[in-house]
């Protein structure tokens, strides 16, 4: 079958029931989240999700697993953090450069946990991003830092792409 250039094709090998449901048509809904609604609704719901669904976030930090993918890594346990390339990414095309950022500390789950007392981590996570996106050539402006709320998992990462990804 032939394609139009507005076509996507994501194949996910092997796919779990989860990986499915991600990508199946939902109904969405526009909803604010009030500070009210957080502590009632969505964090009890965070807080609820067992430790095995991150255990992977978990197994990277320690090293026990994609060691040898780590593109930089400041242990500091409060500032502190690892930067891989995603897995969406060649690890070869700066023009689709696509790096994560995940934090040591656990007690991060999403950006509704940041307060002032983090802005040493996030700008330690800015400054070093420069550096990780050196190493595969892409400059500074050519950079787009953001996190996902709500994020595919509960343990604090920022996106580090190249701009021009769509």
């Amino acid at each position: 079958k032939v394609f139009g250039a507005d076509t996507r094709l994501s194949l996910i090998f092997p796919a779990t029931e989860k990986h499915i449901n991600k990508y199946r048509r939902q109904e969405r809904k526009w909803i604010r989240e009030t500070p009210e609604l957080y502590s009632k609704v969505t964090q009890p719901f965070i807080y609820a999700q067992p430790q095995s669904q991150i255990q992977w976030v978990y197994n990277i930090l320690s090293k026990a697993v994609e060691a040898d993918r780590i593109v930089y890594e400041d242990p500091d346990p409060l500032n502190g953090f690892i930067i891989l390339p995603d897995l969406k990414w060649d690890n070869a095309t700066a023009a689709s450069m696509y790096l994560v950022a995940i934090v040591h500390r656990r007690d991060i789950k999403s950006l509704r946990d940041l307060t002032d007392m983090h802005l040493p981590l996030l700008k330690n996570i800015r400054a070093k991003a420069d550096i990780a996106a050196q190493h595969y050539g892409v400059p500074h402006d050519k950079l787009r830092l953001y996190v996902h709320y709500q994020p595919s998992y509960y343990h604090f990462h920022v996106h580090i792409t190249n701009v021009d990804i769509e």
